[in-house]
């Protein structure tokens, strides 16, 4: 586990697949996959993604 600010969120049953993690409502951040229903981690980008140059 790395150093730094960490979110939690808890769904019910949320079944194994794959699951967008949104930056904004038009933007996915990127993926998170749930496997038999173990907790997951995903790490948010530093960048806004498809932001060459530049943080949002």
């Amino acid at each position: 586990m790395q150093d730094g600010v960490f979110h939690k969120a808890v769904y019910p049953d949320p079944g194994a697949g794959c699951y967008p993690v949104w930056w904004a409502a038009d933007t996915p951040a990127g993926v998170v996959t749930v496997v038999g229903g173990a907790p997951a981690e995903f790490t948010w980008p530093l960048r806004r993604p498809g932001a060459v140059g530049r943080s949002e």
